[in-house]
């Protein structure tokens, strides 16, 4: 597989737009503009195709909009690492093609949060305590989504910036 960064891979979805809304299996547009398609009974998923603004989506419906690769998370409801993989087989630099099916799993709920031990007996030393506790279980963040937010928005995630990830704090 080839090394594409994710604004790489937004702006070639973004210039093939209508052909990713038949590929996520959005259907026929409920009404259609000179540069944007609108799906749904009532027109609530817009998706810009040309202009200034290609790629760019919002569903009014839920209150949610982004980029190309969002979009292809929030149809399918999937993370965006499986978004990212799905429109890199979609544009022929993966496996076969993708089917939208394949991806709409739940996501899975939030495990309950692990008792934490009585650190001392201000609040303000256990809160300290279940800080460092939190910083330790969590993860530098390069490769996961805070280094593809840093990068969606052109940003560079320096080596060594005091940024952690931790997976169970994140949902998509």
């Amino acid at each position: 597989m080839s090394n594409f960064t994710i604004a790489d891979v937004n702006q070639r979805l973004a210039g093939r737009m209508l052909e990713l809304t038949r590929a996520l299996g959005l259907g026929d547009p409920s009404s259609r503009s000179h540069d944007e398609v609108r799906f749904r009974s009532k027109g609530s998923l817009s998706i810009k195709v040309s202009g200034p603004k290609c790629g760019a989506w919002y569903d009014f419906e839920a209150g949610r909009g982004g980029d190309p690769l969002g979009l292809i998370a929030h149809v399918n409801g999937c993370p965006m690492r499986d978004a990212f993989r799905w429109a890199l087989d979609w544009l022929g630099e993966g496996g076969p093609p993708p089917s939208g099916q394949a991806l709409r799993q739940p996501v899975a709920p939030p495990e309950a949060p692990q008792p934490v031990a009585a650190v001392a007996d201000t609040g303000r030393e256990w809160a300290l305590g279940l800080g460092w506790q939190l910083w330790a279980q969590a993860q530098q963040p390069t490769g996961t989504v805070v280094e593809a937010y840093f990068a969606s928005r052109g940003l560079l995630l320096p080596h060594e910036a005091p940024i952690r990830f931790h997976p169970k704090a994140w949902r998509n």
